[in-house]
């Protein structure tokens, strides 16, 4: 799809999603969401995949969904980043959906990718960990931590090895995995240890390859995790810079004060520095060309706005910044949950390091 028709679909499609936000989801409603049992709300999950055809988006056409195209999908996140939204939405329709496409064909593998776009499955990716393959099966063994939208996932992409070391990479059922909770600084973001115990798994990479493929998914779906905190971050700004205008001290409106003006102004270079990185990468994604150090690059910009903005949010707010009841501290715990997922802090100044003395 062009890129300037690609761009026109994803501000009406972004349109439609921020209604749907704005009557059922707002941030006050997603905190509440958060702090249930499920930690989001099924019936919103399924509204955006049948009444918007949202999930769809993500999904190849001959896969059951449409595939609108990565500036499409970045407009949804951005979305649902504005409002926090709980849920499996990043673990599936983000990093799922984009391992599940770099993996082999198989009729399991396509029939998940159907039930993702019809919002009748969710998919959780285990990246780490201790999980082994039994010799000479499909049976996997061990257990791995800190497993994104791991509590009630219908489907677990599993990279496993075997007893040389050899990676490979497996679709389980979730039905076949334990799954114990664990804290997490965002409630929004939930994450739990799954346990295998000779779980039986279908192959989606061969010997060799399960590390690799997990790599390129994480890489696929920087985009969407970075817009998702471009949102957010937005979000936070468009919010700090109202209360300034407001809250009056000596007389006067705070944000009227050249140290408030500054901290903003800083706070809006760091989200206009993500929004064109973001942009740059959109396009590498269309055209096929995306890596990992434009991956790691555009996460490490997303990181360090997301926490910058969340930090001047709570400064200048001053004291109710502080308090549970505001706001502002659910911003900078999505940013510190968002800022370990798919390619960790250390591995991307790795990676980037990396590659500028390859240059150098």
């Amino acid at each position: 799809m062009p890129i300037d028709e690609d761009l026109v679909i994803a501000e009406e499609v972004a349109a439609g999603v921020r209604g749907l936000l704005a009557r059922r989801a707002d941030l006050d409603v997603a905190r509440q969401i958060a702090t249930t049992s499920e930690g989001h709300d099924p019936t919103l999950w399924s509204e955006l995949a049948s009444t918007l055809g949202v999930h769809g988006l993500f999904v190849p056409a001959g896969h059951g969904g449409d595939e609108a195209g990565p500036h499409v999908g970045a407009a949804v996140f951005r979305e649902l980043g504005t409002v926090l939204l709980p849920g499996p939405y990043f673990s599936t329709l983000g990093q799922g959906v984009s391992t599940l496409i770099e993996a082999d064909p198989s009729v399991l593998r396509n029939d998940v990718l159907r039930q993702v776009a019809t919002g009748e499955s969710t998919v959780a990716t285990v990246g780490g960990g201790a999980v082994m393959q039994l010799d000479g099966s499909d049976r996997l063994t061990g257990s791995a931590a800190d497993v994104l939208g791991a509590r009630g996932a219908d489907w677990l992409i599993v990279q496993a090895s075997d007893a040389s070391g050899v990676t490979s990479a497996y679709l389980v059922s979730g039905a076949e995995v334990t799954v114990d909770d664990q804290e997490s600084v965002d409630a929004s973001r939930r994450f739990g240890t799954v346990t295998f115990e000779t779980a039986s798994g279908m192959l989606l990479a061969g010997p060799g390859r399960g590390a690799e493929l997990l790599r390129r998914g994480a890489v696929t779906s920087a985009h969407l995790l970075a817009a998702e905190q471009l949102g957010a971050a937005r979000a936070n700004l468009n919010a700090v810079i109202a209360y300034a205008r407001v809250r009056e001290q000596f007389g006067r409106a705070i944000g009227s004060f050249q140290a408030v003006k500054h901290r903003l102004a800083d706070a809006y270079v760091q989200i206009v520095r993500l929004d064109t990185l973001l942009a740059l990468v959109l396009r590498e994604v269309q055209d096929g060309t995306v890596d990992e150090v434009r991956a790691a690059l555009l996460l490490e910009q997303a990181g360090r706005t997301a926490r910058f903005v969340a930090d001047a949010s709570i400064q200048i707010h001053g004291g109710i910044g502080f308090t549970w009841e505001h706001s502002a501290h659910l911003f900078l715990r999505r940013a510190l949950a968002d800022d370990v997922l798919l390619i960790p802090p250390a591995q991307r100044r790795q990676v980037l390091s990396s590659a500028l003395l390859q240059v150098s």
